[in-house]
């Protein structure tokens, strides 16, 4: 299957992430693997994020959140198997940071993209490793150049 649900390990290190988002305390997310490369650009997407439209909230609603979810993350699950925690921090983070809310509007979660190649909040979180997303994009290649 091209998608599966995170495992509640992944869910919780993803939900310990979000903390340090608090405009985001009320948006609910859905977290999925997706188990196939994916490209955009030449290049491989370690992870994206996408706000739900009706549908999708129709159909990604469950026992728990009873109304569908707002967002839906995708983290490449041979990406994520193949790197460290602080580099799976730097990938959540990254996502949500595309994440914006505004609860006075009558579609209130929206999603951004970004202020440079990456976000300026990003910038003094990752300066002991600027250039973070290029060193994931060789680990993503030689994952899936591995699997060829």
């Amino acid at each position: 299957m091209r998608y599966e649900e995170v495992d509640s390990e992944t869910q919780s290190f993803i939900d310990n992430v979000k903390t340090q988002f608090p405009h985001l305390s009320s948006a609910t997310i859905k977290s999925l693997f997706s188990n196939k490369k994916k490209l955009s650009g030449g290049k491989i997407t370690l992870a994206w994020i996408q706000k739900t439209n009706d549908l999708t909230k129709l159909l990604s609603a469950d026992n728990i959140i009873t109304q569908g979810y707002d967002y839906i993350m995708f983290i490449d699950s041979n990406v994520w198997e193949n790197i460290e925690d602080k580099d799976r921090e730097r990938l959540i983070r990254h996502e949500l940071c595309h994440c914006e809310v505004d609860l006075e509007s009558n579609n209130p979660y929206k999603i951004k993209d970004h202020e440079i190649t990456d976000f300026y909040s990003e910038i003094e979180f990752n300066k002991d490793d600027p250039r973070w997303t290029e060193r994931l994009g060789e680990i993503a290649l030689s994952v899936y150049d591995s699997d060829e």
